[in-house]
């Protein structure tokens, strides 16, 4: 198959000859009649047609004279059909002498080429060429031809680029090289500023066959994928911007990208002024769409952790009490995770939840039944807090919400949940037992009222089962946060120790010592007040899962 099917009138041969040359000297393959041994004789016909319509590309070399040439205007006609016509003129051509049938067709101009390195209307012509080579190679499917077919195409184009610029700097650039725009030139010009893909398609559709009709129908398929690309994401909008869109689409691409690196700036700018503000509510946003949980700034302070010796219904497990120091700023969770944040985590990660959990049925506890964290004996919607859940559930969320919005994602330490349970910054605050003070009912949290707090309070409501995050019935306490007592009780990152001697007095995890057992806070919707205390804890399999068992999150906060 030949690279260049050249046509033109045999009595110009000579004028052509210089086109031929300098095609042939890069390493085309080239169809040309006299090179050929045509001859004019019977077989002149049916080789005509087979070489035309095999070669990658057809340079029609006209002049006034060869466009009423039959031979010539039949395989240009083919040519244009194929798409793969490429026309000059070697001689100026009167505009009005040219057939309807080519009358859309641009022309690059040789006039006066006699194989010069400078003639602008070369390059041009070289530039028209490598682009129906690139043409024919992305149709083949033979890989290996298609490659060197692309390889030829992109010498043409190093080799027009190399023409172009020593015209440039030799003054060649004469008027006389260079041409009139056809119409197809004409129309491309007229929208090469727009981005309206029926603009270009219009150009498709009248220049049939043209280099400004494929050229309208590469920008159009560029503009499509554009409208595909998500604009607001910048990873997006760069991936596009390396293909490189035509000129005027890529001021438009690096518009967007400029602006939505702004708009990343000011956001970035934001989110620290807000993590550096204590007691500010934020939400990180998830890279698949939407946003985590409600976080709370927690500001760095100390306090005395555990419970007085004289604090009633304490149990030695809170002590000794003890100095814990919070040197940096942490955000926890304005609410227990609830049932619909993690079932957005469930659906994105598959997290395998079956095998059922412990439930109460208002006299014991049960495995006989398929509940689940999604029918946990009672009712639920996707504001109350997710119940139903272990240790090992609760660390997969923290990891998943980590890699969702690229932020530190953990269960608190207990210390840091004690802390921020009591709402207090200084260890000489009052330690009660709540954060509020010494009694408690269930008017303040959900517990079971059955049972009065030896501390005050008196008997209230038992409502059977959790309530809603959100409950206006339940205030927030000084650090903004609600119900850290009662409702569920809450996973915490530290392993059990029956007492504080050895623990951390830095507000870090105590990850040392049961390893099959993990802390839980804050007591339930299902037992009496004095779990609910701010220094009540228990331990728990870290397996177990419960009905009134779930977990509230907290983040890590690297300091500006």
């Amino acid at each position: 198959m030949v690279d260049v099917f050249i046509s033109y009138p045999r009595r110009d041969l000579e004028k052509v000859r210089p086109i031929h040359d300098a095609l042939r000297a890069l390493g085309l393959e080239l169809f040309f009649d006299v090179e050929g041994g045509i001859d004019g004789g019977q077989s002149f016909p049916p080789l005509i047609d087979a070489a035309v319509k095999r070669a990658k590309a057809v340079l029609g070399c006209w002049n006034d004279f060869a466009l009423t040439r039959e031979w010539v205007q039949i395989e240009c006609d083919i040519a244009k059909s194929r798409g793969v016509l490429v026309a000059t003129e070697f001689e100026p051509i009167d505009q009005n002498t040219v057939p309807a049938l080519f009358w859309h067709i641009s022309r690059e101009s040789l006039v006066g080429f006699a194989g010069e390195d400078d003639h602008f209307g070369w390059a041009q012509t070289l530039q028209a060429l490598a682009a129906k080579l690139d043409q024919w190679a992305d149709a083949h499917i033979d890989a290996a031809d298609a490659e060197a077919t692309h390889e030829q195409a992109a010498r043409l184009r190093r080799e027009a680029f190399a023409v172009k610029r020593r015209a440039i700097e030799r003054g060649a650039v004469l008027d006389a090289q260079q041409p009139q725009l056809s119409p197809a030139a004409q129309a491309l010009a007229a929208i090469s500023n727009t981005l309206d893909i029926e603009e270009y398609r219009d150009v498709e559709e009248v220049f049939v066959g043209t280099s400004e009709a494929l050229e309208a129908r590469k920008r159009r398929r560029q503009l499509e994928i554009w409208r595909a690309v998500d604009q607001s994401d910048l990873a997006s909008v760069r991936t596009f911007e390396r293909t490189l869109p035509f000129t005027a689409l890529a001021h438009e691409v690096r518009r967007v990208a400029a602006a939505l690196e702004e708009q990343a700036r000011l956001a970035e700018e934001e989110r620290r002024r807000v993590l550096s503000t204590p007691l500010a509510v934020f939400r990180d946003t998830l890279r698949s769409g939407g946003e985590g949980p409600e976080m709370v700034v927690i500001p760095e302070g100390e306090f005395m952790m555990g419970s007085p010796t004289d604090e009633p219904e304490r149990r030695d497990t809170e002590s000794p009490q003890h100095l814990v120091r919070i040197a940096d700023r942490f955000a926890l969770g304005k609410y227990a995770v609830t049932r619909g944040e993690f079932g957005v985590f469930v659906s994105a990660t598959s997290h395998d939840m079956s095998g059922g959990i412990n439930w109460f049925d208002g006299k014991n506890w049960r495995r006989d039944a398929p509940k689940s964290w999604r029918d946990p004996g009672f009712t639920q919607d996707d504001r109350h807090p997710v119940v139903g859940v272990s240790w090992e559930d609760a660390n997969a969320f923290c990891r998943w919400l980590s890699d969702a919005t690229g932020a530190e994602y953990r269960l608190p330490s207990e210390a840091e949940w004690e802390y921020a349970c009591r709402g207090q910054c200084s260890a000489e605050a009052p330690s009660t037992p709540f954060w509020w003070g010494r009694e408690i009912t269930p008017e303040q949290a959900n517990y079971d009222g059955n049972d009065a707090y030896a501390g005050g309070g008196g008997k209230g409501v038992y409502r059977k089962k959790t309530v809603p995050v959100d409950l206006k019935e339940f205030k927030a306490n000084p650090f903004k946060l609600h119900q850290m007592h009662g409702n569920v009780w809450e996973w915490c990152a530290d392993a059990w120790n029956d007492s504080y001697n050895g623990a951390p007095d830095d507000g870090s995890a105590w990850t040392s010592g049961g390893t099959s057992r993990a802390v839980r806070r804050g007591g339930s919707w299902l037992e009496g007040p004095w779990n609910s205390r701010s220094a009540g804890r228990l331990s728990g399999p870290r397996v177990v899962r419960s009905c009134s068992l779930g977990f509230r999150v907290a983040r890590t906060i690297i300091p500006s």
